[in-house]
């Protein structure tokens, strides 16, 4: 939550009448859920973000730098034939010392 704490923090600074700022908290507040873990480690993604990730069956679980993606297994390697990467996304990622 420490992540999130620092988002709120910006979004503090941002003019309430601010359109962007309005979209980012209807989406956020509608499907941002805090979850926590059971006994096992496992967590139940709340079934608003399961219909909107389309997940049925096979998923892919992804470790961002400060939370975890998870996708419809179909989706997700759609997603990744469509944007491969490109050599401007590798000059970039040199660029940046990667």
């Amino acid at each position: 939550m420490k992540a999130w704490g620092e988002i709120e923090e910006k979004l503090a600074k941002i003019p309430s009448y601010n359109q962007a700022k309005e979209k980012f908290l209807t989406r956020t507040n509608y499907y941002g859920q805090a979850v926590e873990m059971d006994g096992q480690g496992r967590i139940l993604i709340p079934s608003v973000l399961r219909e909107a990730a389309q997940i049925k069956g096979e998923v892919d679980v992804l470790g961002q730098r400060t939370y975890l993606e998870v996708w419809n297994h179909d989706r997700f390697i759609d997603n990744m034939n469509k944007n491969q990467m490109t050599d401007e996304d590798r000059k970039a990622l040199a660029d940046a010392g990667i």
